[in-house]
């Protein structure tokens, strides 16, 4: 086995790769990973999503249906097969349910450390991120990564997480991937590709039209008389779609309401748009990529102060941070950053700043991969 100072072979074990924060987290490390010197390949549970064909197409080896029915012991054997027959020194474990069950089992079999990467606080319905047979497993694990410092004392205090055990590594985003978009004059070609009004103010949310997410009050905030004049740019998808776009017609606002699906090119929506807004209720959001991508854009952030946001945004400095639930509130600061171009203007040129000292990818890949070398040498 390596000492760590040669290449490891690390294994990403995840359910599937679909659209979302913490897998593309994951894609980020597996990338930057090799340019680490690690040796890097993915199982997935089940299919290997968007993510995970994309990550094939770029070269890395993602091998699927290593164990397609939850939690079924019977297939425990297939992934300890996989992680042998791949040379797996260490696995990483993404914190879908079925795969911190069986990554962390067949890494126990097969005789290599498991690192588990949390990216949640709480689920949607308000019950713990990690489940009963999760924590029973804790002993087969050889470190928890949190996302931020309030993630790790959220992790240890409600969830029992051991704290010898839990390293922070704060996300990171490719700032160079959003340096075009922080040019003055990236918006109004933007806005010409996208179909968005050139004078208008308008704000981007990212986030999946899902309940947690919060869309409604937002929604009630355009409708608000001080914000009549003020377009929003909506990426994602969801099962909330056709009850937003309902909600969007009865509030008066739906010809004020951009659409646009999922997207890979959210740094051309962030060109086109003023600020990024994000009202999430606390359970779910922990540390959500859409505002470090946000502010490597140099745009102001407006959103609710959940899960981690307090340690991403400044408030005054980088943005607004209201508290969750409270319309007003985020009506307000909605209205403010609206109003004052050039406080928009300086928010957003610090936030980029803040990205560039503190969240860059570069940073995550170099902090993770000190866990893993630390979990082989232990």
């Amino acid at each position: 086995m390596s000492d760590g100072a040669d290449r490891l072979r690390v294994a990403f074990v995840v359910d599937s790769l679909v659209v979302g924060g913490a897998e593309r987290v994951v894609e980020a490390l597996v990338t930057g990973l090799q340019h680490e010197g690690f040796e890097v390949v993915v199982g997935c549970l089940r299919g290997p999503g968007p993510i995970g064909e994309a990550l094939r197409a770029r070269g890395v080896r993602v091998d699927e249906g290593l164990a397609t029915r939850r939690a079924d012991p019977l297939q425990i054997p297939a992934v300890i097969r996989w992680l042998r027959g791949v040379g797996a020194e260490v696995a990483f474990v993404l914190d879908h349910s079925n795969a911190l069950f069986f990554g962390r089992v067949a890494a126990r079999f097969a005789g290599i450390p498991a690192v588990v990467g949390v990216h949640r606080t709480r689920r949607a319905d308000g019950s713990p991120s990690l489940g009963r047979i999760d924590r029973l497993l804790e002993p087969w694990t050889a470190a928890v990564v949190a996302v931020s410092h309030g993630h790790a004392e959220y992790l240890a205090q409600f969830e029992g997480v051991d704290r010898s055990r839990l390293r922070v590594v704060y996300n990171g985003v490719d700032v160079d991937r959003f340096a075009a978009s922080a040019e003055p004059g990236s918006r109004a070609p933007a806005r010409g590709r996208l179909g968005l009004p050139k004078a208008a103010v308008v704000f981007a949310v990212v986030a999946a039209l899902r309940p947690e997410k919060n869309h409604e009050s937002l929604l009630g905030a355009l409708a608000a008389p001080e914000l009549a004049a003020v377009h929003l740019a909506v990426v994602g998808d969801g099962a909330r779609r056709d009850a937003l776009r309902v909600r969007a017609a009865e509030l008066g606002v739906d010809t004020r309401v951009h659409w646009l699906g999922w997207r890979n090119d959210v740094e051309q929506v962030l060109a086109a748009a003023d600020g990024l807004v994000l009202p999430s209720h606390p359970n779910v959001e922990t540390f959500p990529m859409c505002v470090l991508e946000a502010m490597a854009a140099a745009r102001a952030v407006v959103a609710t102060r959940v899960g981690s946001l307090d340690e991403m945004v400044e408030e005054g400095r980088t943005g607004w941070l209201v508290p969750p639930g409270d319309a007003a509130a985020l009506r307000a600061a909605l209205v403010e950053a609206a109003s004052t171009p050039r406080e928009r203007q300086r928010r957003g040129e610090a936030g980029r700043a803040h990205v560039i000292e503190n969240f860059t990818e570069a940073r995550m890949v170099a902090g993770v991969a000190a866990v893993l070398r630390e979990a082989v040498r232990g």
